[in-house]
């Protein structure tokens, strides 16, 4: 037995003794999920910090706007929801958190030394430049920089990196590296306050230690590193300007910053949109920004990384008028570039990292955290996405959550591009999907908490300043935990995908709510089964194929204590979980079903799925649909639900 701990970003939990078991199958050493017993946790206790954690979230500020609500957006106080967050911390292993944050400062000089070769940026992008319209704007402006010798003395950074752990392999693998708006410093932070309160007055029931969980410092980090670049620009009347959406829900993660850049530091800000910079905006002759008759000292950027940021070209004046100035801007035009998926991609090609960097365990340290990054040029990868697309994910030169490709999409976007033959390509770049290890959580959002299987992606803030050859700051500045369902290919909170988690952690429900039964079996086992519940692709919370001995992609042997799906033509078998599209489910019990049937066409119209169509439904005691035969896009037959006994106890096909 193998003694291990997970110190988490809300991390830590206090998980107990472990097991390494052998999978024979992949030859590879696997973990079995934390002892810790989410599916066993008592309901009541639930329930009281379901209501302790709204109460924490409202005194706190633990808030977005409620998108609901008209005004939520542009008036403050308006319209206040409880940001989404995971009730209790995920685990994480220590030894790869600590990886993670070592990389931070790193990556920060990189950037750096990126942001200075104006060359490797306009070749690296120059077929990007002309597939995607916005990468080509940016570029634009970069040209010119370049044109006039345009020098950004002052440079201030403040990235975050994010990873996800690849369970196979068990390697901390980046996702991407943002250098533009890295968001929620603020209520990161609130989030990691409000689990260790939850633990410290119910840690010994839930037998998890607060003090497993880390402190986050990435609000007073960002404030310290606008408050030296604020004494380096030398200006004691200049302010700090917030670039912003002129709709923005999550604007109190940025009043944050504010607050306390004003509290500890007597720093102001002022916040405006790009079309009131390009209203309001003048440069003097010394270069010196003003906007609104106020010096400016500090652009910090949460808007102008999407398109939808540039709706006419008075955005773009306003742009290009801060790279002109003599303004710190964070990020400057060269750091925002150097953090494009296509510059991603182009480092981690052999022998690029070495134009950059020369210290070799630098160089080692990040290539290691490299998952793969092709280019679409190369035929050979292309055709291996075509023919695999679950192992790839599609990138465009976009921010934001929302835009990646994934799946059967990577495939149809593919052969589309194929067979279009131009340039329409160089807008994408392909990435090797991660499959990070799932695990059992609780999650809130709208006031309703959610059980489901999730899993995490780690954002570790780092904050870089430097004035000419002096690197006055590099540090890493405390870290983003993102949680989301199992099911969700996106990771952004404030896109919907994810919700904050010490960590950012999502759920995705509307009106649809868990209720938890035990169902008697065959075997006289209680489990509990969660199946199909109707309603729409964007109300539903889904995922949850964790069940008995069944894991996704799991090629287990069926254990028909828990119910599968099964064809008596051919005897193909599958479990409940894996036959079905995770995205739906509800609670079914198969021994209390209605002799009443009903054809499939209305149901197959309620419930959207793109693995499996419903033919046949009862209806259970208490009102609820359940399918008792589908036809999954895998298998020829039906299949039907069932809860006898399978000869040799075979293994899911689904899965194999």
């Amino acid at each position: 037995m193998a003694q291990t701990s997970f110190p988490c970003s809300g991390l830590a939990v206090k998980c107990g003794k472990v097991e390494e078991v052998e999978t024979q199958e992949e030859g590879c050493v696997r973990k079995p999920p934390p002892m810790f017993d989410y599916h066993g946790i008592d309901l009541d206790l639930i329930q009281e910090m379901v209501y302790d954690s709204l109460v924490w979230s409202s005194l706190h500020g633990l808030v977005v706007g409620d998108k609901s609500a008209q005004r939520s957006g542009k008036v403050p106080g308006v319209g206040l929801v409880h940001a989404p967050f995971a009730l209790l911390p995920v685990p994480f292993p220590e030894s790869h958190w600590t990886q993670a944050c070592e990389l931070a400062p790193i990556f920060s000089e990189l950037v750096d030394r990126v942001s200075l070769d104006g060359k490797f940026l306009q070749d690296s992008l120059s077929r990007t430049k002309k597939a995607d319209s916005f990468t080509s704007r940016l570029l634009d402006i970069h040209s010119k920089m370049l044109e006039i010798n345009k020098k950004e003395e002052i440079r201030l950074g403040l990235h975050r990196s994010d990873y996800m752990l690849d369970e196979q392999t068990k390697l901390l693998l980046q996702i991407e590296l943002n250098t533009i708006s890295s968001s929620f410093p603020g209520l990161s932070c609130l989030v990691n306050e409000l689990q260790r309160s939850l633990l410290t007055q119910r840690g010994e029931e839930l037998g998890l230690d607060p003090k497993r969980i880390p402190s986050n410092s990435a609000v007073s980090h960002f404030v310290e590193a606008f408050a030296k670049a604020w004494n380096e620009y030398n200006n004691p009347r200049a302010v700090v300007m917030f670039v912003v959406q002129a709709e923005e829900r999550n604007m109190y993660d940025q009043h944050w910053l504010s607050a306390v850049l004003n509290e500890r530091h007597n720093i102001k800000t002022i916040r405006k949109t790009l079309a009131e910079i390009d209203a309001e905006g003048e440069l003097l002759p010394d270069g010196t920004l003003l906007v609104g008759g106020k010096a400016i000292a500090v652009v910090y950027f949460r808007a102008g990384y999407t398109p939808n940021d540039y709706p006419s070209e008075s955005e773009w004046r306003a742009r290009l008028l801060m790279e002109q100035s003599s303004a710190i801007k964070c990020p400057s035009i060269s750091y925002h570039l150097a953090g494009t998926k296509k510059i991603q991609q182009e480092l981690a090609k052999p022998n690029v990292l070495e134009r950059f960097l020369d210290n070799k365990e630098d160089i080692a340290k990040l290539r290691e955290c490299f998952a793969g990054l092709w280019s679409l040029d190369d035929s050979d990868i292309v055709e291996k996405a075509i023919e695999k697309p679950e192992l790839f994910v599609m990138k465009p030169q976009r921010e934001g959550g929302g835009n990646n490709i994934y799946g059967v999409d990577v495939r149809e976007t593919l052969q589309r591009l194929q067979k279009e033959g131009t340039d329409g390509n160089a807008a994408y770049i392909l990435m090797q999907r991660i499959f990070p290890t799932v695990l059992p959580t609780f999650l809130m959002r709208d006031g309703i908490c959610y059980k489901d299987h999730a899993i995490s992606e780690l954002g570790i803030y780092g904050a870089y300043l430097r004035n000419k050859d002096k690197v006055i700051m590099n540090d890493q500045c405390g870290f983003l935990m993102r949680t989301k369902i199992s099911s969700s290919d996106e990771g952004g909170v404030a896109a919907g995908f994810a919700v904050l988690d010490k960590q950012d952690g999502a759920a995705t429900a509307a009106s649809t709510f868990l209720r938890f039964q035990s169902i008697p079996c065959s075997s006289n086992k209680t489990v509990e089964v969660e199946l199909v519940v109707g309603g729409c692709q964007e109300s539903v919370y889904g995922p949850s194929y964790y069940y008995g001995e069944c894991k996704f992609i799991c090629a287990q042997k069926v254990n028909t204590n828990y119910g599968f799906y099964y064809c008596s033509k051919c005897d193909f078998v599958a479990h409940l979980d894996c036959a079905v599209y995770y995205r739906y489910r509800e609670i079914i019990n198969l021994q209390e079903l209605k002799e009443e049937e009903n054809e499939d066409s209305e149901l197959d119209q309620s419930v959207y799925s793109a693995a499996y169509k419903v033919k046949n439904i009862k209806v259970g005691k208490d009102g609820i649909e359940i399918a008792i035969e589908i036809k999954h896009f895998s298998h020829e037959h039906g299949l039907k639900l069932s809860d006898d006994e399978v000869l040799n106890n075979e293994k899911c096909n689904w899965c194999v």
